[in-house]
Formats: structure tokens, C-alpha cells, sequence
């Protein structure tokens, strides 16, 4: 399945990415950085379902180099010129914001 994040037909990556993050959870581990690589896609449902995963990941604030990655690139989607884009940073920098109890 992660193969296909790489694939050069758009509609695989987008269903691979929609399939991963649908079934991602908050105790998948070793996944962050696929989604952190598709934030960067050309195809903006693909940023927008890998910015979706990475709000259902619990990312450990103490791992600060992982964590602060991606809040940085997710903070940096929040300019995006596509509002389906903006949406999902938004959700998965609430979602990871109300993840930590602090």
C-alpha cells in the first residue's frame, strides 16, 4: 500500500492516501514521514488526505524534532491558495492540539 504513495497516476495516490487515512490510528507508528512526502504532492486531495492522517496520529510533543515537523508543515498548508488544503491543516492541527493534555 505505501507503494503507492510514489505512483504516478494521481488517482492512486489519492486512493491510497484516502484508504490510509481512513484506517490510521493513534497507535500507528513509522508512518509520519509518508505523510509528510505527500503533503508536498502536486495534487491537492493529496495534501489534503495526508495533512487528515497526520491529525490522527498521536505525535509525541517530546519527540520535539518529529512533532514540530509536523506542525511546521502543517502550519505552512494554512497558506495555501486551495481551501479543501487549508481545511485540512486546520482539522489536524486541532486534532493534534486537543491530543495533547497539557
Amino acid at each position: 500500500l505505501l507503494k503507492g504513495i510514489d505512483d504516478s497516476d494521481v488517482t492512486v495516490r489519492r486512493v491510497v492516501l484516502r484508504v490510509m487515512e481512513s484506517v490510521v490510528s493513534e497507535n500507528s507508528s513509522g508512518v509520519t514521514h509518508y505523510f509528510l512526502k505527500a503533503l508536498k504532492d502536486e495534487d491537492p486531495v493529496v495534501r489534503q488526505y495526508a495533512a487528515m492522517a497526520l491529525g490522527k496520529l498521536d505525535l509525541d510533543d517530546e519527540n520535539d524534532e518529529e512533532y514540530d515537523e509536523v506542525i511546521d508543515e502543517l502550519f505552512d498548508l494554512l497558506d495555501d491558495r486551495n481551501l479543501r488544503i487549508r481545511a485540512g491543516a486546520l482539522y489536524a492541527l486541532g486534532k493534534i492540539d486537543s491530543s495533547d493534555p497539557d
